[in-house]
């Protein structure tokens, strides 16, 4: 039985190192593999990361899912996992609550997170919380993210009708 520490740390990063490159070229299969051997010899809230990036483009959504989930109970402050299960729960599991939740928590890990502040946004206004959308899309714009303005057009509009309502 081999036990971690005695592990080379040159060969676990270089496995990290082809598992990256393979990744960066569209080899998700050979990149998942390397990445489940790097996970086998050191795991770690990386390595947990890195399997369910992988899962993900394989789509394989639920052993992504449960990959960030462990990559949360390594390290609670992984923004990126936050992010990615936002997604996950938005998207493919249409699980609004849990998309807020965890993107909120990226929110507050990297206030200045455009791109964090654009999802959220996109999803408070997908479940009506218009005027918390609204607040975040203003921000999107100031900091020059793409189409925040026409998100945030809509949802003004969207404000307004329901202005118009009452």
């Amino acid at each position: 039985r081999r036990w971690a520490s005695s592990i080379p740390e040159d060969s676990v990063s270089k496995l990290t190192q082809q598992a990256q490159s393979q990744l960066e070229q569209g080899n998700a299969q050979e990149a998942y593999q390397n990445y489940l051997k790097v996970l086998s010899l050191q795991p770690s809230a990386d390595s947990h990361f890195s399997v369910g990036v992988c899962a993900y483009m394989l789509n394989r959504v639920d052993e992504a899912l449960d990959m960030w989930e462990r990559t949360l109970q390594i390290n609670p402050y992984h923004s990126d996992a936050h992010v990615n299960l936002g997604s996950i729960y938005f998207l493919k599991k249409q699980d609004g609550t849990k998309a807020v939740e965890h993107l909120e928590k990226a929110r507050d890990l990297v206030p200045s997170d455009a791109e964090v502040m654009f999802n959220l946004a996109a999803v408070y206004d997908s479940l009506g919380r218009l005027d918390e959308a609204k607040e975040l899309f203003e921000k999107c714009v100031v900091c020059g993210i793409k189409n925040a303005d026409v998100f945030l057009r809509n949802v003004n509009a969207k404000l307004l009708k329901k202005s118009l309502e009452k």
